[in-house]
């Protein structure tokens, strides 16, 4: 059966539902929101509460209508807008928020200077640029027609990422090389399972002795502790070539 219903509301305003559908019985429910009175009759009244509501319509015994429930989506403009997005970031991280769209609604975002700043704004959606360390990002919507206004805010937390300085991929099989972190970490040298060398400090430098090493393919790995850090482990693999050669002739005067 077919639900007539406005398709925007206000928070805590009373709605008013029904079907043209002439059933034996019909059973309303709403999530979301409230109903009000009677839930059994052809029409009913629901005060919304939430963000985005679900009106579902069960009947039996329909007159040329097929008998399966129907359930509808109603846009809510509440103070709990229901922002989606992650909260534990990493510095530098590019991230979006958004809502469920409102048809013919206004939008203002913003972001606490503290936790960075909107690199692109579309309507419902925004992509924020992490640049502090916490900070809200919030949201108000106008609905002029309707003539309310909803709200939102989240509280959104970041964390610096580890990272291994830039080093080469590929050495030859002889003496050492320093690599090194901005930050002090726990350091491993490892190929596959088998574990060649390690510091857990923490430290920011990390000397390997390349000439213990055969020729392969290593992972040169860091780790950090107490949840200091957005990511668990950051790798850098590297390359042991093999010894040239010796020639079997040599030729001079």
């Amino acid at each position: 059966p077919e639900i007539i219903c406005p398709s925007i509301v206000c928070k805590a305003d009373t709605s008013t539902y029904y079907t043209t559908s002439s059933c034996s019985n019909y059973n309303w429910k709403a999530t979301g929101g409230t109903i009000v009175g009677s839930n059994n009759s052809i029409s009913v009244d629901v005060v919304w509460s939430d963000h985005t509501g679900f009106l579902e319509l069960d009947v039996l015994n329909c007159n040329g209508v097929c008998s399966a429930p129907t359930a509808v989506k109603i846009p809510v403009i509440s103070d709990n807008l229901s922002i989606q997005g992650p909260s534990n970031l990493c510095f530098g991280d590019f991230v979006s928020y958004y809502i469920e769209p409102i048809p013919e609604a206004t939008y203002n975002w913003s972001v606490s200077p503290s936790l960075g700043t909107i690199f692109q704004s579309d309507k419902n959606k925004i992509t924020v640029q992490i640049t502090g360390i916490n900070g809200n990002v919030s949201l108000i919507v106008n609905h002029p027609i309707i003539g309310c206004i909803g709200a939102d805010s989240i509280f959104i937390e970041a964390k610096p990422k580890l990272k291994i300085d830039d080093a080469p991929k590929e050495f030859c099989p002889s003496g050492s090389y320093t690599f090194s972190s901005p930050d002090a970490v726990s350091w491993k040298l490892a190929q596959g399972g088998v574990l060649y060398q390690s510091d857990y400090g923490p430290t920011n430098n990390f000397v390997v002795d390349l000439s213990a090493l055969p020729p392969g393919t290593y992972n040169v790995g860091i780790s950090g502790s107490g949840g200091a850090f957005c990511n668990l482990a950051e790798y850098h693999y590297i390359e042991i070539l093999p010894k040239p050669e010796s020639p079997d002739t040599i030729f001079g005067d």
